[in-house]
C-alpha cells in the first residue's frame, strides 16, 4: 500500500519513480515498535534518538526514514544470530 507521499512524488514526478521499490517506514516502524501511541515520523525517530529539528523538510526527513530504515536492518541482523 502507498500513501500521501509515494502518490505525491508520482504525481509530480509524471511517474517517473513508477519502476523504483519503495521503501514504507510507516509500515517498518510498527512492525518494530508496535507498542509506541502513533506511527508519525517523528514519534519513531524521538523513540530511536534523533532529537534534532528540521521535521517537514524534505531532506531531514529523508534523513529520518534512512535512520529508521538502518534500525529496522539492524534489527533483522541481530534476530538472525
Amino acid at each position: 500500500m502507498h500513501g500521501f507521499d509515494y502518490s505525491f512524488i508520482q504525481n509530480y514526478s509524471n511517474n517517473s519513480f513508477s519502476k523504483n521499490k519503495v521503501i514504507d517506514t510507516v509500515a517498518i516502524g510498527r512492525k518494530l515498535y508496535p507498542k509506541l501511541p502513533n506511527h508519525k515520523l517523528w514519534t519513531i525517530a524521538k523513540y530511536i534518538g534523533i532529537t534534532e529539528d528540521g521535521f517537514h523538510r524534505a531532506e531531514f526527513d529523508c534523513e529520518c526514514c534512512a535512520k529508521i530504515y538502518m534500525e529496522y536492518l539492524k534489527s533483522i541482523h541481530i534476530n538472525k544470530n
